[in-house]
């Protein structure tokens, strides 16, 4: 049965189907079942009512000939669930249960979906504490959590300043560098939080995160902030607000304007994000930078830091040989860089190269950077700029960095390159999982050194790959190591599942003649073994006869003739199939 950690990154529905296929031995879809309302059996248990949506005649020896079903699980409860996790933090006030439930997300590694909980605006009269509510008809969850948000903005952040009597009209040549059109956003706003999704260098048109981030922070003049518009877009074809290779060049600069302070925005903003536009694309500014406010407040009681960090790829080749690959990938999490390999600049997107140096701080510098990841590309992570390059390291910066805050990540090429992923395998089945090994140097060894391949399953070090029949369903998670001559060695993580094949039966018997010894045996495969052979329709005689237990049909003929029979198989669930063949025996 699938870990519960594992069952909360799916779909509530995903996760329902995957107890049930895991308890059953089979594979469904969760699209193929309509869902009934959840039913409290007792305390967390809970029953759930399926129902197939169309006839599937190959599962009718799993599911009843009505094709509904109702299974039975236990939800699980919010605060037993979040109580210890979150004991001690305080996140700031959001605006609406989707931003907690995103904040959450985030913090705990898992996917909290809005459609489990109740969705309510959050504002000073609920947020103290806030009750987080499962739905009655929640598929995941039950019951109701207490958080207590800190407010950490007030009125008087919008109001620090007094609003000038009259403001002058905005004239289109100073939208560039007038604050007064950007809206002011807090930590209380869920804007900051899209920070973190930002990448500094990228292109506009290779994300959605800079066009929505801009359509809501950068809104067309109006005479009412109800009224603005919100016109950005990705054109090929030049016009205005149009952010097509626009791209963030900086987001750490101090909020200062050339044509003063925006009294609006009051004096509390202490960072300003800078974009760069493409002037020959966005017609309707005279000058080709938007600074954007914002705050970052340093807490000084808090462990939850709101401080955006942005992402920054870096893509680094290290398929040329020189050690920078190596050195990478021996590093440990958790490990401080202190020193880096000698030999050669470790360059990276330019000429400037990267330095350990705990003396000048600047931005290419790495000394007490914390290794907080270092492994295969996951999901989150940005894709590679070369496919060539197969790991990702995440390196948290210290204040010896200057030109970045947070998280660093790298992409670099493993010195020994494997597939990254092998193939689900059938129960009971000749297996092959290839590794394919690439820029090993000499002979290679693998050895399993965290979790467990299928039982059944071996690596065979000659084909590299794992291979074997499976002898148990479930699925599989294993860490594969594997060394070269040079004593280089890299680890790579498999997930892969065992599943019931559905059972099919194949072949077409030869023609034979009298007096000449004939076999023939039919292709088997799926299903779970032993298997009993029968004719259902039809017969074979004259000296040729079938055995029930292989399929084959053996024997020397004693006479001319045809025969067509109906060959039914069936395996030890009492699962059948049958195949329809003939053939002749001639004189």
């Amino acid at each position: 049965m699938a870990e519960t950690a594992l069952l909360l990154t799916l779909q509530p529905k995903d996760a329902i189907i995957r107890m049930l296929n895991d308890e059953n031995g089979t594979n469904f879809p969760s699209g193929m079942f309509d869902f009934g309302q959840p039913e409290v059996i007792s305390g967390r248990q809970t029953r759930i009512h399926l129902k197939v949506r169309r006839p599937v005649s190959k599962l009718d020896d799993v599911i009843p000939p009505s094709g509904e079903l109702d299974f039975t699980f236990y939800r699980l409860d919010v605060e037993d669930h979040f109580r210890d996790v979150l004991s001690g933090w305080r996140p700031t006030l959001p605006t609406s249960t989707q931003v907690l439930l995103d904040e959450l997300s985030r913090r705990m590694g898992q996917k909290f979906f809005l459609e489990d909980f109740v969705l309510e605006s959050i504002s000073r009269h609920n947020a103290a504490p806030y009750r987080l509510k499962a739905k009655a008809e929640s598929l995941r969850w039950v019951g109701e959590l207490e958080i207590m948000l800190i407010d950490l903005v007030s009125l008087q952040t919008y109001m620090a300043d007094a609003v000038p009597p009259t403001l002058g009209r905005l004239s289109e040549a100073r939208q560039l560098a007038e604050p007064a059109l950007n809206m002011p956003f807090l930590n209380a706003t869920p804007q900051l939080t899209m920070l973190d999704n930002l990448n500094p260098g990228q292109p506009a048109q290779q994300s959605a995160a800079l066009l929505e981030f801009m359509r809501r922070v950068v809104p067309a003049p109006s005479a009412r902030v109800d009224q603005q518009l919100r016109p950005w877009m990705l054109s090929t074809t030049p016009g205005p607000f149009n952010l097509r290779n626009a791209r963030v060049i900086d987001w750490d600069l101090p909020p200062v304007w050339p044509y003063g302070y925006n009294p609006l925005l009051g004096t509390t903003l202490n960072r300003m994000l800078r974009v760069e536009l493409d002037l020959a694309l966005c017609n309707n500014f005279d000058g080709n930078r938007i600074d954007i406010p914002y705050r970052v407040d340093d807490f000084q009681t808090s462990d939850f830091n709101a401080t955006p960090r942005l992402q920054q790829v870096g893509a680094v080749s290290m398929s040329d040989g020189t050690p920078w690959n190596i050195f990478l990938n021996n590093l440990q999490v958790a490990q401080v860089l202190t020193s880096l390999p000698v030999a050669g600049d470790f360059l990276i997107n330019g000429d400037v190269p990267w330095v350990v140096n705990s003396a000048v701080p600047s931005r290419t510098n790495l000394y007490n950077a914390v290794v907080q990841y270092n492994g295969q590309r996951r999901v989150t992570d940005m894709p590679p700029r070369s496919s060539n390059l197969n790991r990702v390291i995440v390196l948290t910066m210290s204040e010896h960095n200057t030109g970045y805050r947070g998280n660093l990540t790298f992409h670099y090429r493993a010195p020994i390159v494997l597939n990254p992923t092998i193939p689900n395998a059938d129960f009971g089945e000749d297996y092959f999982g290839a590794f394919n090994p690439q820029d090993n140097v000499g002979a290679t060894t693998y050895s399993v050194v965290d979790g467990a391949l299928a039982p059944g399953h071996t690596i065979d070090a000659i084909t590299h790959g794992v291979r074997g029949k499976a002898t148990a369903t479930g699925s599989y998670r294993a860490t594969v190591r594997v060394q070269d001559s040079r004593g280089v060695g890299v680890n790579y993580i498999y997930n892969y599942g065992v599943v019931i094949a559905a059972l099919s039966l194949t072949g077409d018997a030869p023609n034979g003649q009298v007096g000449v010894p004939y076999y023939f045996r039919y292709n088997r495969y799926g299903g779970v073994g032993p298997y009993r052979f029968e004719l259902s329709l039809g017969s074979v005689h004259g000296g040729v006869e079938l055995d029930e237990d292989t399929g084959e049909i053996i024997g020397t003929p004693i006479a001319p003739g045809t025969y067509a029979y109906t060959l039914m198989m069936e395996d030890s669930r009492g699962v059948r199939t049958f195949l329809q063949d003939s053939f002749q025996i001639l004189p």
